[in-house]
């Protein structure tokens, strides 16, 4: 489940990250810095302190819960919590800038002449995404891979505060034997 987990987190948050990092690298004129530093600021606290947010936004009695209610969806509270859906939301949520960061900076590495170039060749958009584009910011997107799967595969905090005790995991364990 461990290796689930991790590997299910990386792969979404490559598939959030590199469009991202993509977005604010070259379609961003003014403001990068300001959408670099929302996308940091989560991080800046613990992880426990973020996973605790998610799990009373999604508790039986929290706001989700209650807005569900309000648009009367349903008439009883519902309980999100305690399943993996949930907590592969919250690990990519806590992991994502550690994806972003690293593919962004090797965006920014690659000189806008290489781009230009493929275009006055004939290249397509396709074509300069996927031989310039990719091979360029391969060591970003690696990076990225490492620093969001190895915390991901020991995490502990997130599977047992939205899983429960459902999931036992090589975190838990540890933990537990300790």
């Amino acid at each position: 489940s461990s290796l689930f987990f991790s590997f299910l987190t990386t792969l979404l948050c490559v598939l959030v990250a590199c469009p991202v990092a993509y977005f604010i690298a070259f379609m961003v004129k003014r403001g990068q810095n300001f959408l670099l530093m929302l996308l940091v600021m989560p991080s800046w606290t613990n992880i426990i302190t973020q996973i605790y947010a998610w799990f009373v936004l999604l508790q039986k009695n929290g706001v989700v819960s209650k807005a569900i209610s309000a648009l009367h969806i349903t008439n009883t509270p519902i309980h999100l919590l305690n399943n993996k859906p949930v907590i592969i939301m919250g690990l990519v949520y806590c992991f994502l800038p550690f994806m972003v960061l690293p593919i962004y900076l090797s965006l920014l590495s690659i000189k806008k002449n290489l781009i230009e170039a493929s275009a006055d060749l004939g290249a397509t958009d396709l074509q300069t995404f996927w031989h310039i584009i990719v091979p360029l910011s391969r060591g970003g997107l690696l990076n990225g891979i490492l620093l969001v799967a190895v915390p991901a595969f020991g995490e502990y905090a997130a599977i047992e505060i939205l899983g429960g005790a459902n999931y036992a995991l090589w975190g838990g364990n540890i933990v537990n034997s300790y």
